[in-house]
């Protein structure tokens, strides 16, 4: 069954962390994967995160399955952080937890493609590359937006706004 797979094109960023990893300067800078390592390769943990977890670990009445939505606490005061006092009503927004960025974005191809086949979904350029065709494998169109390049340092906003002149209501971005 396996055999009739198509090889997927090569990631590039994938590309230049392997890159990155064969370079062996003392001076060179990771700039692949928004992750901060220290001088020994390794990723620090924040000491707010271990105390984070330590809270939990002393305090978390249970471990039972949360439920499809994920911790409805947890995304309420989440959707706080993040609107503030302008937080939309329930027919212009929803939230959702899932175990990470890829499988967020999966979980929405889905909805989204459930709630409205014909969407086109806008992603930024360059975007992480399994994401342009988790969206397609869904059935949706997938339009991208360039609105930074190597040459500029700030976001040409102007640009964003001008490509998304032709989303249509029912799109995601």
């Amino acid at each position: 069954m396996l055999q009739t797979l198509k090889p997927v094109k090569a990631d590039l960023l994938l590309g230049l962390i392997t890159a990155f990893a064969g370079d062996h300067r003392p001076e060179k800078v990771d700039l692949g994967v928004g992750m901060y390592r220290d001088e020994n390769g390794c990723i620090p943990i924040m000491s707010a995160v271990r105390s984070a977890e330590r809270r939990l670990a002393e305090t978390q009445p249970s471990k039972s399955y949360l439920g499809a939505l994920g911790n409805l606490v947890f995304l309420d005061r989440l959707a706080d952080l993040v609107f503030g006092d302008v937080r939309p009503g329930p027919d212009n927004g929803a939230a959702i937890q899932t175990t990470g960025g890829t499988a967020a974005l999966r979980l929405a191809a889905d909805v989204i493609h459930a709630a409205n086949p014909g969407a086109t979904v806008w992603l930024p350029e360059p975007a992480w590359g399994p994401h342009r065709p988790l969206f397609a494998h869904v059935g949706l169109r997938v339009e991208g937006i360039t609105f930074i390049t190597p040459a500029n340092e700030h976001p040409d906003m102007e640009a964003l706004f001008d490509r998304l002149e032709t989303a249509r209501p029912g799109d995601a971005i």
